[in-house]
């Protein structure tokens, strides 16, 4: 109970959610309704993330849409190995180092990606998006 409880101190410092939101869940907990507490408002519906998106458009008419299940991050799987190389390089050449993720749990690391959001336009045009969902 006391972690919930930080969990949503935590949100509440961090802008996420109002102090009417906090109160109301922590009058939840309180009446032992734990299970409705969210983990963050990435989306503004409270919810976790179920998927990360990357979209990348070559100057030359090349589309490529990738949505990953962040599910599959609880299992192990590690999130640079599944982006696009082209993806990957982008985003290291813009110094995002998706290495450092990999110290977190699976759910530290999804609300880590809640409100990631990296959009690179190359000088030939090539465009990058990656966000959560």
């Amino acid at each position: 109970m006391l972690s919930e409880r930080k969990q949503i101190l935590d949100l509440l410092a961090e802008g996420k959610i109002s102090s009417d939101e906090a109160q109301q869940l922590l009058d939840r907990i309180e009446a032992g309704n734990a299970s409705a507490v969210p983990t963050g408002a990435g989306n503004g519906s409270g919810a976790l993330p179920k998927f990360m998106c990357v979209r990348v458009e070559t100057h030359q008419g090349d589309v490529v849409n990738v949505r990953v299940p962040l599910a599959l991050v609880k299992s192990g799987i590690k999130l640079s190995a599944m982006m696009p190389k082209n993806a990957a390089d982008a985003m290291s050449k813009n110094g995002i180092d998706l290495s450092q993720l990999g110290a977190l749990s699976g759910d530290q690391l999804i609300e880590a990606l809640r409100a990631m959001e990296v959009d690179v336009t190359s000088h030939e045009g090539d465009c990058v998006k990656v966000t959560c969902e």
